[in-house]
């Protein structure tokens, strides 16, 4: 599974920013003779939460077990650190891009503006193993939680000082079966 990418930087008064995507998913059944004698595992890094205000959240590293099951990261959420602006997107999942079996990651939530000059931050959203995080909402100098088990960050809302959630790492499974 690719990492989960991360919620956006803090906002000013009035903004809203989105969630992260989570990661793709891919699985592949390999016969012993289409392995090498080695294989490259790379594992995709989690996208670090923005800590600038209106910053994007950082996408989600690419994860793969050689050329047999590659995955991308989810993309980081939008920010708008500015009033007057209606809305943030989420970042979208990423996707299996190599494999048997090839799942995409859920799109993160948009932030939006409610009446009365409130705002509520996007989620970031699940990968096919594991769960997002919620987004803020009005709380200052608090920052967004952390993706679940590889999903993506939640973005932060109208804070100070609040940075948004990172997105989890991927992960790699190698089952041996004789």
């Amino acid at each position: 599974v690719g990492g989960g990418g991360n919620g956006n930087g803090n906002g000013g008064n009035g903004a809203v920013d989105g969630g992260a995507g989570g990661g793709g998913y891919g699985e592949a059944y390999i016969s012993a003779a289409r392995l090498g004698a080695t294989e490259t595992v790379t594992i995709g890094a989690g996208g670090a939460g923005s800590t600038a205000s209106g910053g994007n959240g950082a996408n989600g590293g690419d994860t793969s077990f050689g050329a047999h099951a590659v995955s991308t990261g989810g993309a980081g959420g939008q920010g708008i650190g500015s009033q007057g602006v209606n809305g943030a997107q989420g970042g979208s999942g990423g996707i299996g891009t190599s494999g048997d079996i090839l799942v995409a990651g859920q799109g993160g939530e948009g932030g939006g503006l409610l009446p009365n000059s409130y705002s509520l931050a996007g989620s970031g959203r699940s990968s096919a193993l594991g769960g997002g995080s919620r987004g803020t909402v009005r709380i200052p100098g608090m920052g967004a939680e952390g993706g679940g088990a590889f999903g993506g960050g939640g973005g932060v809302d109208d804070s100070t000082n609040g940075s948004g959630g990172n997105g989890a790492a991927g992960v790699v499974v190698v089952e041996v079966f004789t």
